[in-house]
């Protein structure tokens, strides 16, 4: 079994991934992070990273950009894989990224959202059909 940290838990993204996560045996969220600990998860949330120690196979990140530096210094420390759907980054995010991905694996996706991938679709089959 596949132990996920949630980044985000709490959010529109986090929530999803916490639906699909609770209905499949090969994946686990051990604990989420979200700065919003007003909703009800199976799992313990943390507002602050530092009060968290547990053992974790991956972190998957679906935040804010403010979170990124505090967020990556805990996968850093941890050795832990982060996986980042975070949108909205700027050129010095991506440089920390580029930095932690010196010392862990990192996989930056674009935004994963439903309506993007969907939209992104219909354009691409827009564009063949127009040429």
């Amino acid at each position: 079994m596949i132990n996920i940290f949630m980044s985000g838990c709490n959010g529109r993204m986090g929530q999803v991934i916490s639906r699909l996560v609770s209905q499949s045996e090969d994946f686990n969220i051990a604990a989420g992070f979200d700065l919003n600990d007003s909703i009800n998860n199976p799992y313990p949330v943390y507002t602050n990273l530092n009060n968290c120690n547990l053992k974790v196979d991956v972190i998957i990140d679906f935040s804010n950009p403010a979170a990124l530096d505090s967020l990556l210094q805990y996968a850093t420390k941890a050795s832990v894989p982060i996986v980042i759907a975070t949108t909205g980054l700027t050129q010095a995010n991506m440089n920390m990224l580029e930095t932690a991905s010196k010392k862990i694996p990192v996989f930056r996706s674009a935004n994963m959202s439903l309506g993007v991938n969907l939209l992104i679709d219909l354009v691409k089959k827009a564009a063949k059909v127009l040429e």
